[in-house]
């Protein structure tokens, strides 16, 4: 799975204001985070590919939701709800489970 503006734009369901120069925006700094993170460490390309993408949504999300809060719209029975969802503050928040195994614990003691 290569991570590119369509695949991006399906994920976080990115409307059409949205450029695909901002998704790949997105997209380079989720690379340099998580190539940062991982360092030296050789992680399997489908596990880089995954860590890239959860640190791309969270990067969108928090560029949506610039106070840290985002509706998030789901389908009901009656209709179309909203609920209010706290977006993480580190964008690699989502991805580090993902990498864990193949990165020392040593990285993540403040």
């Amino acid at each position: 799975m290569a991570l590119d503006a369509a695949l991006l734009r399906r994920k976080v369901g990115a409307g059409g204001t949205v450029t695909d120069q901002d998704l790949t925006d997105l997209i380079t700094q989720a690379a340099t985070l998580v190539t940062h993170e991982v360092g030296d460490v050789e992680v399997p390309e489908e596990i880089l590919d995954r860590a890239h993408l959860l640190t791309a949504v969270q990067l969108y999300n928090q560029d949506a939701a610039p106070n840290g809060i985002v509706n998030q719209q789901f389908a009901a029975d009656d209709g179309t709800a909203a609920t209010p969802i706290r977006i993480a503050r580190d964008p690699l928040a989502a991805a580090r489970p993902v990498l864990a195994p193949w990165i020392s614990a040593k990285f993540w003691v403040g």
